[in-house]
This record gives C-alpha cells, structure tokens and sequence, in this order.
C-alpha cells in the first residue's frame, strides 16, 4: 500500500442503498474497492457488504494478491474485544508489516469455536445486543484498529449496516480511511472482467482515466457539502474526504482548483479540534507538493505536537520525517538531517521496517545535498537493503535512481546509469509509468552529462511523453525544464527559452513556488547567455525573491550567486563580489559543502579580474582543496585561474 494515500472515507449524508446491489454496481464496487486498496495507507479501514457467503474470501486473498502483502483471517466471537486488540498478539515485528485483515462473523456473533450457519434475514434479539455492543467497542477502539499499516476489510451483512451507522457514527465518520463498499450483487460472473482491469498496476490508461473522471466528479460534490452547514461530526468528515481527493489527485495525476484548500483551513481555524495528526501531515504533504515548504512545516509542527500529546508513534515518526522534507525543501539541511535521525529511531523502536527504509534514504538525500556523496551512498544502499528484503519492489526501483544521481554527482556517469536502468526495468516490470517516466528522465540527465546531448534529448521527450499521459503536471513542467536545459547546451538558447516558458506556466497553473522560482532563472540564465544581462537580471531577482518568500535558504543562495555571475559580466566585480559574499554565507550556513566550494571559486575568479591575487589565490585554492576532497569533479575554470597566478 502507498504511503500517500487513504480509502475514500464513508459518506454519511448519503446513506448507503440498503437493498440488494445489481451485478453491474459490483463490477463498479469491486473495481473501487481494489483501486482504494492500492491507495491505501496506514489505519485504513473498509466496511463492505455482501450477501454470498464465498465473497470476504474470494476478494479478501484477490486484495492480498493485488497489493502482494499478507493476508490475515480474524472471525469475530462474542470475545469480539480479543479480536479487536489482534495485534498485540503478533510478534512485534509483524505489527507494523503491511498486511490485510479480512474481519467477520459480525453477521452471527458465536462462542468461540463453533461454526455459525450464514442467516442473512434472521432476527435475534440476543445477537442484535452483540451487534450494538460491537459497534460502541469500534467507537471506543478506532485508534487501536488504525493504528497499523494495515488494511482492515470489515465484512458485514445488509442487517448490521444501519447498525454500524446509528452506534459507530464517529468510527464510520471520523476514523483515516473509513470506506463503505457494496459488493451484495457481486458475483463471479460480475467480476472477471473488473478483477483483470483493476489488479493491474496501475490500471490501463482509459481506466485510469475513468478513475480521473470519478475523482473530478466526487470533488465537484464534496465541495459543495464543505460549503453547507454541517453538524460537527459530519463536517469533519467532508474535510477529511476532500483531503483524501487531494491526495489521490496526486497520485492519478490529477490537477485540482486549490481554492477548497483555503476554506478547509478556514473551518479548520475556526474548530481547532477538527484538526488530527494524520490530517496535519496530510495537509502539510499536500502543500509541500505545492512548493509551500513553510507552510507545510506548520502544519507537520502541529502533526507532531498532536501525534507525542496522544502518543501516536506511528504519526510521530511520520510527522518527524516530514518536517525533515519540510527543512530540506526549504534549504535547512543539517535541521532536517536532525528530524530524520529522531524519525529514524522511532521506526526502529516500533519495528516499523518500511518506515526505516523511507528515512534512510531521505538521510541520503540530505547529505548529498550537503556534498557529502559518499555519506548519501551509505545511506542509500541500506534503504535498498530493507526495500529488497520487504519486498518492496516500487521502493527499490526509487532508491536504485538515488543511487544513480548520486554516483552522477561523483562523476561517475556510466555507473549512474546502470543504476537508473536497473530502476527502469523495475518500473517497467511492475507498470509504474510514473517511476519509468523518472528513470528515463535521469537517463537523460546522465548523457546531458556524458556531452551526448541528442540522446538526452531523446530521453527527456519520452519522460515528457509519459509526464503528459499520465496527467502528471509537475513532472511535465520539469521535463520541459530539462529539454530547456538541453537545447541551451546546443546553443539554441531561443528554443531553451520556449521550453523554460512552458514549464513556468505550468508551475503557476500548479502552485509550485519552488518550481516557479526555478524556471525563473532558467531564463535568467538563458538571457544571460544570449548577452541580454540586464533580462536576466530581471529575473534572478524574480527568483530570488520567490525564494526568500518560501523560505529556500538554498535557492536563496543560489540565485545570488547568479546575480554575482551577471554583474561579473558586466564588468561589475565589486557587486559581483558581493552576491558571492552573501551565497557563501547561505552555504557555510546550511552546510552546503559543494556550493561553498563554488562560491569560493567564483570569489576567486572575481578577485583575480580585479587583480587582486592576494585574494584570488586562497579563495581558488581553498575551492579546489573543497572538491576534491568531496570526490567532486572541480570546475576548469577554477584551476586555469590557479594556474596563471604567479607563485
């Protein structure tokens, strides 16, 4: 199951359609219910109904075998809050193992040990106390079923549903993940044909797009609900399922009015309470997406801060890593390495191996931004460990490219693009277009590297190709940034500019600060190159701007110096030296060893224009000394300029 998103949660203003289902609504249910599945996160929670008696088992080992966990059967008894403390029966280690567990027998609560006979109709006063007394532990017990990354398909017969509604209306309304599903027409017959479609993953291109069409259409009215007035309960769970639409827009490449958002946050501040720990991290991964790195930040403060006041280690991990993405983005490295490391011994406290695996790849992150490559390599290579061990093969494929940009950023082109071969093939293997779309890219990126610029051009295009067919906006608009970068390598800086243009437009469409920001000064840099230096300061300043608004220390830094690198054209050197000043300043700060290393190289070259060798000679040396021992590839330039200064 992913990461980033939940089932759709239960709507209680549209009551379910208590009669006996057609098995054309199954076909529509099933194929819901597998694609939920596979969207699912940690705590999620399905209530289906059904009516033949073959049904939890057939679809419970198909759900098992889509998403390619564990299956476990629990039949309730009358000792049902046994059963609902299941977990704490397993071995620890299998606690946070993402698995399946199929619940039932709610139908017929027996002693245990006996063998119920299925009575669908039957009505019985002693058993209809049980099913109430069932429904009130659910209430009482929600945080203790969804407190594991397990997905819990609750079966239940037409009679119990109404009961669920009336005695469980805060489990079924508030609980991550709440799904109801009606599968009382579903039958073998019904299924083949959506059982081939729907196990695929992901699915064929025209179901993803019906799925795309369900998803704009479900928008449409859970917007209009969150406008209504709302008992409480009933208004927190529209929030949540709007969020959860967010989330899955994401991940079906679907671009959404963001406007909802504000009114969330609106209702939001005007009930404090409303607001979860999983719903924080939710919303401040939907805003991390959108560049907003400090406003993600606030909201994973809060996640944290609810998450320890309940002690919830599973969303305190989760939130701990996420501020350590929120600092990242926002150029704060050594902050977020320091968020990752506290995330790092949670998911080791609860066994939680795939969580693990997660943070140490961000660790690698984290230190090849700081230049530390080496460092990053460690940590990738046990984040593959444990992908491959989980068998995790999405993991794998995500990690293998980690590997191979960071073997690039060594210098070690042909062995970077082993690794991103390696992960193509696991994203073809799977049918991940997305990750395959991410793997061609960085193949692109490594021949741009290699000089082999048609090839990376070649690439890119079909990166782009699959960006657009699957919907995936933001990976549209940095593909086109990438062909910009391509065509500027071939001197054709009018077709760069074209490219870099349709990207940003993208980037405003979207809401990506960051993004917008970047694509900024890439026409910076390409006016730069055609000698239209005052344009491209224009938009350095444009970017540099964007960057301290977000809070991107290092954007910050970087579009400084490239307003060094402008007035330096312009024969400006003591401004030139003055940006510089200030993007060592950023690096030395954030700890960003390779853009101190540029930095000082750049003063160097500045001071020498300026003959002032005195200057220019520890400033070259002192960035030289800085790559290599990175293991970085040093600038020409910086050496040449050594080089003509008299020892």
């Amino acid at each position: 199951m992913k990461n980033s998103t939940n089932l759709p949660l239960l709507d209680l203003q549209r009551k379910p359609d208590l009669g006996i289902g057609t098995p054309e609504l199954a076909h529509k249910e099933k194929r819901r219910l597998l694609l939920a599945a596979k969207h699912a996160k940690e705590g999620a929670f399905a209530v289906i109904a059904y009516t033949r008696p073959d049904v939890p088992d057939t679809v419970s080992r198909e759900i098992a075998a889509a998403l390619d966990v564990p299956l476990q059967w629990l039949r309730l008894t009358r000792n049902f809050v046994t059963a609902l403390d299941y977990a704490q029966q397993l071995p620890a280690e299998q606690r946070q193992q993402t698995r399946v567990v199929s619940l039932s027998g709610l139908d017929q609560l027996v002693e245990s040990g006996s063998t119920p006979k299925l009575e669908i109709d039957a009505f019985n006063a002693s058993l209809h106390a049980q099913q109430i007394a069932f429904a009130s532990q659910l209430d009482i017990r929600r945080d203790v079923l969804t407190r594991y990354t397990h997905l819990i398909l609750l079966w239940v017969t037409l009679p119990v549903v109404p009961i669920l509604l009336q005695h469980a209306p805060n489990f079924m309304s508030r609980v991550g993940g709440g799904g109801y599903f009606d599968l009382t027409g579903y039958t073998h017959e019904a299924k083949q044909d959506a059982d081939h479609e729907a196990a695929s993953i992901p699915a064929s291109r025209e179901v993803q797009a019906k799925n795309a069409d369900e998803l704009r259409q479900d928008f449409a009215l859970t917007t209009d609900q969150l406008q209504r007035t709302l008992a409480p309960a009933m208004r927190d769970g529209v929030i949540k399922h709007l969020i959860q639409i967010y989330l899955d827009a994401y991940d079906l490449g679907v671009t959404l009015p963001l406007e909802p958002l504000n009114t969330i946050e609106a209702k939001i501040a005007a009930s404090p309470k409303t607001l979860t720990a999983q719903m924080a991290n939710d919303l401040g991964w939907l805003y991390l997406e959108r560049g907003d790195a400090r406003q993600a930040k606030s909201y994973f403060e809060a996640a944290l801060h609810k998450s320890q006041a309940t002690q919830d280690k599973q969303q305190e991990g989760r939130s701990l890593n996420n501020l350590g993405n929120a600092y990242n983005n926002l150029g704060e490295v050594r902050t977020a390495i320091g968020y990752y490391e506290q995330a790092l011994g949670i998911a080791r406290e609860i066994g939680d191996r795939r969580r693990e695996g997660t943070v140490l790849g961000n660790l690698g992150v984290g230190y090849k931004y700081l230049g530390e490559v080496r460092t990053a390599i460690g940590y990738y290579e046990q984040n593959l460990s444990i992908a491959r061990e989980i068998g995790d093969r999405r993991g794998e494929g995500t990690v293998l490219g980690n590997l191979g940009v960071a073997y690039k950023y060594l210098g070690e082109v042909r062995k970077a693009i082993g690794y991103y071969e390696q992960g193509l093939g696991i994203a073809r293997e799977i049918g991940d277009r997305g990750g395959e779309g991410y793997h061609v890219g960085n193949l692109g990126n490594a021949y741009r590297n290699l000089g082999e610029v048609s090839t990376a051009i070649g690439y890119y295009e079909q990166a782009l190709g699959i960006s657009r067919e699957i919907g995936d906006r933001g990976g549209e608009g940095a593909w086109l940034g990438n062909l910009g970068n391509a065509y500027r390598d071939l001197g054709e800086v009018r077709t760069a500019i074209g490219y870099y243009e349709q990207a940003l437009g993208i980037a405003r469409e979207i809401g990506d600060r960051r993004g917008e920001g970047n694509r900024l000064g890439n026409l910076g840099i390409a006016y730069r190159d055609l000698g239209e230096v005052r344009t491209a300061i224009g938009y350095y300043e444009q970017a540099l701007c964007i960057a301290r608004e977000i809070g991107d220390r290092s954007g910050e830094g970087t579009w400084l110096g490239n307003l060094g690198n402008a007035y330096r054209d312009l024969g400006e050197m003591r401004t030139a030296i003055g940006y510089y000043e200030q993007a060592l300043g950023i690096a030395r700060e954030i700890g960003d060893r390779r853009g101190e290393g540029l930095w000082l190289g750049n003063l160097g070259t500045a001071s020498y224009k300026l003959e002032d060798n005195a200057q220019a000679k520890p400033y070259l040396t002192e960035a030289i000394r800085l790559f290599e021992k990175l293991e970085l590839p040093v600038p020409d330039g910086f050496r040449n300029y050594l080089a003509r200064i008299p020892q």
